[in-house]
């Protein structure tokens, strides 16, 4: 097999930089105020949020949102390594629920990298819409991005179910992008983009999570062990917030 990741440190730089140009596909620009919901622990660090805070540079600034503190000082940790502390804010509220922390019309961007994922009330999904729609400024931008559940071979299959086996959930593409047309967002796209991050057996088993271990081992192990595992494709769903009395 051809893998294209062999070691940690390799996985790191590779997600680093594939999170950097995701970022620049979705319309990034310096000085922009964008928020992040869903900011939790990334499956492959750096977060999504901190390669945000990277490309908004010294004038911007990314608030990051999640339900949880429990992390929340690993998120400032690795936002002191990437040095862009002063860039970036954690905010301890419901993604569902924004109101009395972000008022209307705030943001030039309100993005989520791999949230719905870890959304587990998925029928609120219109909900967290409507308050991306609701912060985000007159023609500003909200942009999902997921993994994609159409894979290809066995690596990436592997991928999906390893994720599935923990819980998380998938949506499809186009059942998002008709949440944003609902929320009368205009020129609603999706797009696709290809990872190529291909681990090496190795790696892979080391991204086991530690109560999962002995159980993906046993189920996984020997498919992982042949083919690996390979980051599936992404899709991002996009739209923009129409101006007031705009046709």
């Amino acid at each position: 097999m051809g893998w294209t990741i062999t070691s940690s440190r390799q996985l790191r730089e590779t997600i680093h930089d594939m999170k950097l140009e995701l970022a620049e596909k979705i319309g990034v620009q310096e000085g922009f105020t964008i928020v992040d919901l869903g900011c939790g622990p990334a499956h492959h660090p750096p977060s999504f949020t901190v390669c945000l805070a990277e490309l908004v540079g010294e004038n911007g600034r990314v608030l990051g949102v999640d339900i949880s503190d429990e992390n929340v000082m690993e998120f400032y940790d690795e936002a002191k390594e990437f040095k862009v502390e002063g860039r970036v804010s954690f905010v301890q509220c419901d993604a569902a629920n924004l109101r009395g922390v972000m008022e209307d019309d705030f943001a030039d961007m309100v993005v989520s990298f791999r949230f719905l994922e870890e959304f587990m009330r998925p029928k609120e999904l219109s909900k967290v819409i409507k308050e991306m729609v609701r912060i985000v400024k007159q023609r500003g931008k909200i942009c999902i991005i997921e993994l994609s559940t159409e894979t290809r071979n066995e690596a990436e299959e592997i991928y999906i179910r390893l994720h599935r086996d923990w819980g998380d959930s998938f949506f499809e593409a186009s059942e998002i992008a008709e949440q944003l047309r609902e929320n009368e967002l205009t020129d609603v796209q999706i797009e696709t983009f290809e990872p190529n991050i291909w681990f090496s057996p190795g790696v892979a088993e080391e991204g086991f999570w530690e109560e999962f271990r002995e159980q993906i081992i046993s189920e996984l192990g020997p498919l992982t062990k042949k083919y690996g595992m390979k980051y599936p494709p992404i899709f991002m769903v996009s739209g923009y917030k129409p101006r007031e009395g705009a046709p």
